[in-house]
C-alpha cells in the first residue's frame, strides 16, 4: 500500500523539508489565543545577530535575542518593550532572522519568565493582512499602529443587491487549509476561489441560493448548501476531512501528539519522525 504524506501547509511547495511547516497553520484564531501567551503587532528595536543551537533528536536551527516594542495586541503586553529568543530553520527553510527596524505580526509563548518565538510565528505586516482580518479588531493599540495596520476588509463592499461570502476552510482538528479549491454555484454561474495562507476566501455573490464544493489533494471533498441575502455578509466554515492514507506531518512544535485523525489518516509530530522504519 503506498502512503501519502501530506504536510497542508507545505501542499504548494512539496520541495520543502517538513521541518519547515508551521505550527500557526493547523491552528484556528480561537486555538492561537488559546496556545499562545502573546499575539500582537510589534516593532523590533534590537535584533542580535543569529546563533546556531542544537538539541537531541531535533535539526538544528537557529536563535537570537530580540528586543520588541509592542503596538498592538490581540492577547498579552501592550504598551510595552520586551525581549524574546526567536528561533527559524532559517538555512533549511529559507525564513529571515528578524530585522532592527522591522515589524512583524508575532506570535510568542513565556515559559519560566522567558518569550519564545518559535519557527514561522513572526510575519511580516507587509504580508499579515489576511493573518491580521482572521484576528479581528486588536484589544489594544497605539496610534502607530493605525498606521500601519492593513486595508480594513469593509473597503471591498459588495454591489447593494449581492452578498458577501466569507469562507474558511478547517481540517476536523480545526487546522486551516490553504491551497484549497472551492467552486461557487449560484444564479449568475459560477466561480472558483482558493483560500489564502489562512485558509479563508471571500467573494461577492448574488443573493439566493449558493451551493458549494470545497477540494484539497488528500482530503475528502465537502459539498455546502447556504443561503445569502443581499446586502449582508454570510460566514461559513467547511471541515474537510483527511483521506485514507494521508499522513500530516507537523514540525517539531509543544504539545503535538501523533495519533489518527478523525475521518482518517494520521498526524505524525516532527519530534517523532525518527520512529519511522525509513530507508
Amino acid at each position: 500500500m503506498s502512503i501519502t504524506l501530506l504536510a497542508v501547509w507545505l501542499a504548494s511547495n512539496p520541495s520543502v523539508d517538513a521541518t519547515c511547516a508551521c505550527a500557526i497553520a493547523f491552528l484556528s484564531a480561537r486555538d492561537q489565543r488559546e496556545r499562545y501567551d502573546l499575539i500582537g503587532v510589534v516593532t523590533v528595536e534590537r535584533a542580535d545577530p543569529p546563533v546556531v543551537a542544537s538539541q537531541a533528536g531535533h535539526p538544528p536551527w537557529e536563535r537570537q535575542n530580540v528586543r520588541l516594542q509592542i503596538h498592538a495586541s490581540w492577547k498579552g503586553p501592550r504598551d510595552t518593550t520586551l525581549t524574546a529568543v526567536h528561533n527559524t530553520f532559517a538555512a533549511r527553510c529559507g525564513e529571515s532572522p528578524m530585522r532592527t527596524g522591522a515589524e512583524y505580526l508575532v506570535y510568542a509563548r513565556r515559559q519560566r519568565r522567558i518569550w519564545t518565538i518559535e519557527p514561522c510565528e513572526s510575519i511580516s505586516v507587509a504580508e499579515a493582512a489576511d493573518a491580521i482580518r482572521e484576528l479581528g479588531h486588536p484589544r489594544w493599540s497605539d496610534t502607530r499602529y493605525a498606521a500601519m495596520a492593513p486595508a480594513s476588509p469593509i473597503a471591498r463592499a459588495c454591489p447593494e443587491r449581492d452578498g458577501e461570502l466569507r469562507l474558511r476552510l478547517e481540517d476536523p482538528t480545526g487546522g486551516i487549509l490553504p491551497g484549497a479549491s472551492i467552486r461557487v454555484s449560484h444564479v449568475a454561474g459560477e466561480q472558483t476561489l482558493s483560500t489564502d495562507a489562512m485558509g479563508t476566501a471571500r467573494t461577492c455573490v448574488p443573493a439566493g441560493d449558493v451551493r458549494l464544493l470545497a477540494e484539497l489533494p488528500g482530503m475528502k471533498s465537502r459539498r455546502l448548501k447556504l443561503r445569502v441575502d443581499a446586502g449582508t455578509i454570510r460566514p461559513a466554515t467547511l471541515v474537510l476531512d483527511v483521506g485514507p492514507g494521508i499522513i500530516c506531518i507537523v514540525s517539531p512544535v509543544p504539545d503535538c501528539e501523533s495519533g489518527p485523525l478523525p475521518g482518517g489518516g494520521y498526524r505524525w509530530c516532527g519530534q517523532d519522525l525518527e520512529r519511522l522504519p525509513l530507508q
